[in-house]
């Protein structure tokens, strides 16, 4: 018996030690991105510390559409040199067949060794993603995207890492812009008087709720009052709680994340199981704009889909508000784009 404890003890001790070797590889691994003697220096969404002797002129993603959106609103998309996405916005700044990629979401190593950018951006929780860009020599940094204060975070630092800290700042303040208004307008209405809330994901029966967006805070922000509970709005990357669940819930406004949702505002509209539904009978299904671009991601694009969500909830609160101009306004500022109100898609 005292063997077996004694043995115990010692492998105890060897998994202790261990784990802290394999710690202390992490930390130096991101530490030799560090020098607090460097003209540039940010904590990123992980509690990294990334520091830059230059401003970055190459950078490469493997997440696009939640990522890239970041790079061209801070009009750094020529330095953009890897990427897998090929969403109608990046169209706007390069040709997806021509772009080489360091792999879609999960990162190929081999890939991001070769073309050695001077930066590799990926969400913030992906921390094996962002220590396996540090082992092949390329500096990472987690960006957050749970907040608006997270995206505003996600500018302002990455404009001091490409060293456009003016531009960065003006979209931070356009977008801030736009949510003021959204906020100061939905003050006027009583916490127990807020319609209840739900925002479909990609499958019949799923939440958009995702550890990796803002759907949660853009529907509170609209002045809905979102039916996700807690624990699946963080802790998961889009969640099936089905239809019955959904149908429990009855909520008084539905909207449809994106694209790849497979469910349609005609077919649940058209469709008798859904008919029993406030959502349905009162007319309050509604898609969010996004043929150019994805509005309930975390990137600067999502003000506009907390003012699209805002404006369906509340049409009498904005009946001076010409919501095309802010959006074409938006593109144009942020985006440098001249676009118009049908490239954003259906805004009905």
């Amino acid at each position: 018996m005292k063997n077996v404890k004694k043995c115990i003890i010692v492998l105890m001790a060897i998994s202790i030690l261990c784990s802290a070797f394999a710690g202390c590889g992490k930390t130096s691994n991101n530490d030799k991105f560090y020098n607090e003697t460097d003209p540039i220096v940010v904590t990123d969404g992980a509690n990294r510390m990334v520091s830059f002797k230059n401003p970055v002129k190459t950078v490469a993603t493997s997440w696009g559409g939640g990522v890239d959106n970041y790079i061209y609103a801070l009009g750094v998309g020529d330095r953009l040199v890897a990427t897998n996405s090929k969403h109608n916005l990046d169209r706007k700044f390069f040709n997806p067949d021509d772009m080489p990629k360091v792999g879609r979401w999960a990162l190929d190593n081999e890939a991001l060794a070769e073309i050695s950018p001077d930066l590799y951006l990926h969400g913030f929780m992906a921390i094996d993603y962002l220590n396996a860009a540090n082992k092949v020599g390329v500096p990472a940094y987690g960006m957050g995207f749970n907040t608006f204060e997270d995206i505003n975070k996600n500018l302002l630092d990455l404009g001091k890492i490409f060293g456009v800290e003016d531009q960065a700042q003006l979209v931070v303040d356009h977008c801030n812009e736009i949510m003021s208004m959204i906020d100061k307008r939905v003050s006027q209405i009583p916490e127990n008087q807020r319609p209840t809330v739900i925002i479909l994901g990609s499958k019949e029966g799923e939440l958009a709720s995702d550890i990796f967006d803002t759907v949660e805070v853009m529907t509170i922000r609209a002045g809905g009052i979102s039916l996700t509970p807690e624990d699946v709005a963080l802790n998961t990357e889009t969640t099936i709680v089905g239809l019955e669940t959904i149908f429990k819930w009855n909520p008084d406004y539905i909207f449809i994340q994106d694209a790849y949702c497979e469910l349609t505002v005609d077919g649940i509209m058209s469709d008798s199981t859904w008919a029993s539904m406030k959502a349905v009978q009162n007319d309050n299904v509604y898609a969010i704009p996004c043929d150019l671009d994805a509005w309930c991601k975390a990137t600067p694009s999502c003000c506009l889909g907390s003012l699209y969500m805002s404006m369906k909830m509340y049409p009498e609160l904005y009946v001076d508000v010409d919501f095309n101009k802010i959006v074409t306004d938006f593109y144009k500022d942020v985006y440098g784009l001249e676009i118009t109100a049908e490239d954003i898609g259906e805004m009905k």
